[in-house]
């Protein structure tokens, strides 16, 4: 699998191939990233409709500013309550994991697209604020659950409230793109 692994700035490029991945802090570890993707879905859909006119791009940068202003106010508003995006995810994360579900390191480090070791010290961060607790599991002692504490449940509730009421305004522009 990791004889096809580029890094990310070289989709598209013709460079030489590795063997051993690289260790450079920033490009991707998990294995679905190690593959050289062509993006078919990308190509099929250049096929299918010809060139990208200036409304394509111009949409595709109203919505990028959209997202780009979300994910601003999002920072700010964790901010607001001593979290920092990142922990304000991985409440989101554990709070909302599927079908009732509680989650483990591993599924919060998939969540979160980061290394078990960095989820790991978010959850040891998060704990020491009382937002959440580890559980061992009653299934596997291998497997560590994690919870939000009432703490960690209010603040999590809180955002949500008003991340709702800034993805309402931002849905009426949103819709008018597309």
């Amino acid at each position: 699998m990791t004889e096809n692994w580029l890094p990310p700035t070289a989709v598209g490029k013709e460079v030489a191939r590795t063997k051993k991945r690289p260790t450079k802090q920033g490009w991707p570890t998990h294995p679905e990233f190690m593959k050289v993707d062509p993006h078919p879905m990308i190509a099929e859909k250049k096929v299918a409709s010809g060139r990208v006119t200036k409304k394509d791009y111009e949409k595709l940068a109203a919505f990028r500013f959209n997202l780009r202003q979300f994910l601003h106010f999002s920072e700010v508003a964790a901010r607001s309550v001593g979290l920092t995006s990142q922990q304000h995810q991985a409440l989101l994360s554990i709070k909302g994991f599927p079908d009732g579900k509680v989650i483990t390191i591993g599924q919060l480090a998939e969540q979160l697209q980061v290394a078990h070791h960095t989820a790991v010290e978010l959850v040891d961060r998060l704990t020491l604020q009382d937002l959440a607790l580890r559980e061992a599991s009653t299934v596997d002692r291998r497997h560590v659950h994690i919870k939000l504490t009432d703490r960690g449940e209010e603040i999590l509730e809180a955002l949500t409230w008003v991340h709702r009421e800034e993805l309402r305004r931002l849905s009426k522009r949103l819709n008018s793109l597309f």
